[in-house]
């Protein structure tokens, strides 16, 4: 079984991705580039996995009677650390607000 790299498929609600379709139209947020999203991992103990992976690909259509969309992403796993069927929690980065503040936790 090949585990590097690993690929994390992933559920977003259309909501999620309505609201960021209506934030680019509107102006307040831009595309982060031309490269494909960044993608991190939360791992189940709270860690933030060491790499960062890119987004593979986005459904184009809904799923029906679901109210969400499938997206994959692709990480490096030189260790072994991420196994198939683990639970982590994606972090997709897919615009950016130039007027927004960051402020620390």
């Amino acid at each position: 079984m090949q585990i590097d790299p690993i690929y994390l498929d992933a559920t977003l609600s259309s909501t999620d991705i309505q609201h960021v379709m209506q934030e680019r139209t509107s102006g307040r947020q831009q595309q982060a580039g031309t490269a494909p999203a960044h993608v991190w991992l939360r791992l189940s103990d709270g860690i933030e996995y060491a790499y960062a992976g890119k987004l593979q690909f986005a459904e184009v259509t809904a799923l029906a009677g679901k109210d969400s969309v499938t997206v994959r992403a692709v990480f490096p796993n030189p260790e072994g650390l991420l196994l198939p069927g683990m639970s982590v929690r994606p972090q997709i980065r897919e615009g950016v607000r130039s007027q927004a503040l960051r402020v620390p936790r």
